[in-house]
């Protein structure tokens, strides 16, 4: 029985088409490589860009890294430069004082307009530089807060000659809550926006040991006023507090202030002022705090 061997022909086509097959599979491999190392490249530059916006996300609004400054300024911050992330990516954010106007309107809301970029070259399927810059970038904003809030604390306070914290009486005579660098008063910033305060505050009394001769009739008013730290210009509570001294050691109080039309724009100092009503008796501050939240005028 014969057995039939390939020709020399057939054995040459065999190895061409093996030939064919092998570098085709070796491009294909070849390529893989550098779309999966693209890919990579493109995840890594896009985890890069989403770090650096969260990590400005995560600021107060103020903040020096973003960019604190007038409508239309920016600051930039990179990497340095010749040391690029991983030898590899080089990143940059840019943060933009930016604002919103309703339509035919003034009123106009800040914000901050956040770019985070990343750059890095592009290798070619060799694995050289194809001299491609490839570029990631992710945007967000940081709208201008709705509500601030701010907060003072006074500690004891003995009233004598010396501190000048002596509550006076009648109406007319109100003095501030404290004494001195301790009085129950906060300066606030110039808002962009217009805002209404919400200001709450609790005292603690104390009765001096010279305060013989108060009665229980006897009472203290407290009220809160805002003052317009550039023209002066002073606007009270309307809500006024009167607090029985004797039967009552703790005053609260939650008043609404709208800051006037007239310098809505300018700094303030919010204060809690109070007098006595009748005139006996030595009073001072055993605690006090006072709170403000400030929020945007409807």
């Amino acid at each position: 029985m014969k057995h039939k061997g390939l020709t020399l022909i057939e054995i040459v086509v065999s190895v061409v088409l093996i030939g064919i097959a092998l570098i085709a599979l070796g491009t294909a491999l070849v390529t893989g490589k550098h779309f999966i190392k693209r890919a990579e490249n493109d995840g890594r530059a896009l985890s890069i860009a989403l770090s650096h916006k969260e990590e400005l996300l995560s600021r107060s609004y103020d903040h020096a890294d973003l960019c604190p400054g007038l409508f239309g300024s920016s600051c930039t911050q990179s990497n340095p430069v010749g040391s690029p992330v991983d030898g590899f990516f080089n990143w940059t954010t840019v943060v933009t004082n930016r604002r919103a106007c309703n339509t035919g309107s003034t009123r106009c809301i800040p914000y901050k307009e956040i770019i985070a970029q990343v750059n890095y070259p592009e290798e070619a399927i060799s694995g050289a530089n194809s001299g491609i810059t490839k570029r990631v970038t992710v945007k967000d904003i940081i709208p201008f807060p709705k509500v601030h809030l701010s907060e003072a604390n006074t500690g004891v306070v003995t009233c004598d000659a010396a501190a000048g914290c002596e509550v006076l009486f009648g109406i007319g005579n109100e003095t501030v809550v404290g004494s001195g660098g301790d009085s129950l008063s906060i300066d606030l910033p110039a808002y962009p926006v217009e805002k209404d305060l919400l200001v709450i505050y609790n005292i603690a009394i104390n009765i001096e040991l010279n305060g013989a001769g108060i009665q229980n009739a006897d009472n203290i008013v407290t009220r809160s006023r805002i003052i317009n730290n550039d023209s002066g210009a002073v606007t009270w509570s309307s809500m006024v507090t009167v607090t029985p001294i004797m039967s009552q050691a703790v005053i609260n109080s939650v008043s609404r202030i709208s800051i006037p039309a007239a310098g809505v724009n300018d700094p303030h100092t919010i204060e809690v002022r109070w007098y006595k009503q009748q005139n006996r008796g030595q009073i001072s501050v055993k605690r006090s705090s006072l709170t403000v939240l400030a929020f945007e005028r409807d």
